[in-house]
């Protein structure tokens, strides 16, 4: 879809490795999906630190839902 004339805002929701583990942990039962998951997650924040696409970054370890997203 186009907008023609529109801004766009890259924002990038981070979490401590810690805290995207713990995610994996608690969402993948024991199995092949969670040790992907798990080694995932670092692969992920590599590639994401690496572009640097984001025009801001919000924290999101361990705060509600609705705080991150107000800010």
């Amino acid at each position: 879809m186009v907008f023609p004339g529109a801004t766009i805002t890259m924002v990038r929701v981070t979490a401590s490795e810690a805290a995207r583990r713990a995610r994996v942990m608690q969402r993948e039962p024991a199995s092949y999906w969670q040790d992907w998951g798990l080694a995932r997650t670092v692969e992920l924040e590599d590639h994401l630190d690496r572009l640097a696409a984001e025009d801001f970054a919000v924290d999101n370890d361990g705060r509600p839902a609705p705080e991150v997203a107000a800010e």
